[in-house]
């Protein structure tokens, strides 16, 4: 009924996400006072690391493990629900072992 406001509502929900990835694409990190030029080098990064190695082992269990039991029960489950699934069990895994890193660090 009224498409202007529809498209302040879209305007104002994407700008967040099309200033940081203008800022991701446009900005180089060594015109940014006090940043961390190797990030890799870092206490953070090295966490970061330990977290994804750990979580794709992790992921690596849920699908062999996904996979007999959906070929056991003979289910016809929806990809992009699975998809979606594996790339939320990921995220998740990465985010407790950072977590957990960053505690005994």
């Amino acid at each position: 009924r009224y498409p202007w406001i529809m498209g302040l509502i879209m305007a104002a929900t994407s700008l967040p996400i099309g200033t940081g990835v203008a800022w991701f694409l446009f900005v180089d990190r060594t015109t940014v006072r006090g940043a961390i030029r190797d990030t890799e080098e870092t206490v953070e990064g090295r966490w970061l690391e330990k977290a994804q190695s750990g979580a794709f082992g992790d992921l690596l269990v849920v699908l062999g493990l996904g996979t007999f039991v959906v070929a056991l029960a003979g289910w016809q489950p929806s990809l992009p629900l699975v998809g979606a699934g594996l790339l939320l069990f990921a995220g998740a895994s990465v985010t407790v072992r950072y977590a957990l890193q960053k505690r005994r660090g």
